[in-house]
Parts: C-alpha cells; sequence; structure tokens
C-alpha cells in the first residue's frame, strides 16, 4: 500500500498504476465517500478521481486488491471549485 498525507479539502487524484497482470482493482481509502475501487488494465494504467477529505482524515491510501505491481507516478492536486 502506498500512504501519504493530506490537508482537508477538494483534490484532483491521478495516478499510473501497471498490475502484473491484465487486469486488477485498486483501493483508495482515507476520502469522504469511502474505499473506492477502480479497475486498472496494464493496457491503460492512468485513472483519474476527484476526491474530498474531511478533517477527521488526513490520509490517502492507494493499494492493488489481490495483486502486485508498479506504481509509475502518483499527482494529487488540491482542487478549486
Amino acid at each position: 500500500m502506498f500512504r501519504f498525507r493530506v490537508q482537508p479539502g477538494q483534490y484532483d487524484l491521478v495516478m499510473s498504476v501497471v498490475p502484473f497482470t491484465d487486469q486488477r482493482e485498486v483501493i483508495v481509502t482515507g476520502v469522504d465517500s469511502g474505499p473506492l475501487t477502480l479497475t486498472v488494465r496494464k493496457k491503460d494504467p492512468v485513472q483519474s478521481l476527484k476526491i474530498k477529505v474531511s478533517s477527521k482524515r488526513t490520509g490517502i491510501g492507494i493499494q492493488i486488491k489481490n495483486d502486485y505491481g508498479h506504481f509509475r507516478w502518483i499527482s494529487c492536486i488540491e482542487a478549486h471549485e
């Protein structure tokens, strides 16, 4: 699992996660709406999300479910409405 801290607010989370198999689920934790599950594919590894983090949660976690893979890059930029 990859973890990092953020201040409360809204963010644009963009990541390139390449699973060792053709396709796997990636779980993003620490967001207000509860854990988010995304399907990532080896041929299309870039995923984009708009997330909100409250003052109760200050850390984001990203993990590949039941597999291993490469976290090529992750960008978490504060979003403005």
